[in-house]
């Protein structure tokens, strides 16, 4: 099998795909802020340490304190030292931060659902066990 030929083939798909819709991408999903709030409000109790935050955006501590300073000054997170470990920082949503993260969060779920509905329900249940086998094979340590 040449999986270099099939990878060709969807990069090409891929490429053609976005070249087409980029207008359509909403950009401002990703920044690093919106990442921020998106991670909280999908977090169970709302809160996450400042440096959970930094790896799950892939940016070092030092721009997450900067991240975290912008949505502190504009009322969207609080941070806290830990009661176990004074040496970290819990980040929390404010209530006006939740509901901005909460906000992008189901714009996202419903634009992501709308693109699976193309597919049906069986070929989008394949697409998400496969897409998580993909991840498991290139983050074992994340499984």
């Amino acid at each position: 099998m040449n999986y270099e030929m099939i990878a060709d083939e969807l990069l090409d798909i891929a490429e053609t795909g976005f070249r087409k819709n980029y207008r359509n991408v909403k950009k401002e999903y990703f920044t690093p802020e919106n990442l921020v709030l998106i991670r909280l409000a999908r977090s169970n109790e709302g809160i996450v340490y400042a440096g959970t935050l930094s790896s799950y955006i892939a940016v070092a501590t030092s721009r997450m304190a900067v991240i975290l300073n912008d949505l502190e000054r504009q009322g969207l997170v609080e941070r806290k030292t830990d009661d176990r470990d004074s040496r970290k920082k819990i980040v929390v949503a404010t209530p006006k931060g939740k509901e901005k993260g909460v906000a992008l969060l189901e714009e996202i779920r419903r634009n992501c659902a709308d693109i699976l509905s193309v597919l049906g329900e069986e070929d989008a249940i394949r697409l998400v066990d496969m897409v998580r086998r993909i991840s498991g094979a290139m983050n074992p340590d994340a499984a």
